[in-house]
């Protein structure tokens, strides 16, 4: 098959009409029964050059878009947190004197904190100034831990999946915001965002 006939059938499948800025002119060209190639070319090369490039920057943005991974440091007796870069952004390590998990950013500075609540059955979580931010609870009629704001309303909960062999985090509607699967390559919790 030639180029003029790649051409054709290109143009035959997509009648319509195109613009092309050639000079500093913007030319309407008409691609019916008569064809002017080196128009055509022009505007067909266009087409690929931004279909291409709009293939590679979604594959680009899927790939470095929400893929955070956790990974126990046992030298310093911690889980560090990286995002798709690689970068720790930060980590989280038991206090056993105040008996609680704590959270700090990459700089060391305290975000939050975990800290069992027997009274109530379930994990109370705070802010780095010591004031509840909600709560997770175990639901064992759903075989699911829901989480819960300061208020008692329910903000999500996540769920062990058997078949993917992960756990599905989900919103507050039921609609799966994203996973947690463990690299046995890497020996490391990885999350990733669902986009649907």
């Amino acid at each position: 098959m030639t180029k003029k006939n790649i051409i054709k059938i290109y143009l035959y499948i997509f009648q319509y009409y195109f613009l092309l800025k050639v000079n500093g002119q913007i030319i309407l060209a008409i691609f019916q029964d008569r064809i002017d190639t080196k128009i055509a070319e022009k505007v067909i090369l266009l087409k690929m050059k931004k279909v291409v490039l709009i293939f590679f920057m979604s594959l680009k943005m899927l790939a470095l878009n929400a893929q955070t991974t956790q990974k126990y440091n046992s030298i310093y007796k911690r889980t560090e947190f990286f995002d798709a870069r690689g970068l720790m952004i930060g980590y989280a390590k038991e206090n056993t004197l105040y008996n609680r998990m704590e959270h700090y950013d990459s700089h060391g500075n305290l975000v939050k904190y975990e800290k069992q609540n027997d009274l109530y059955q379930r994990k109370d979580i705070y802010n780095g100034n010591g004031i509840q931010q909600g709560y997770e609870k175990r639901n064992d009629l759903y075989d699911r831990t829901e989480k819960y704001n300061s208020y008692g309303k329910k903000t999500g909960y996540k769920k062990w999946n058997d078949i993917y062999e992960r756990y599905d985090v989900y919103d507050e509607n039921g609609k799966k915001i994203g996973h947690y699967k463990y690299s046995d390559i890497y020996q490391r919790w990885e999350y990733s965002e669902s986009f649907y």
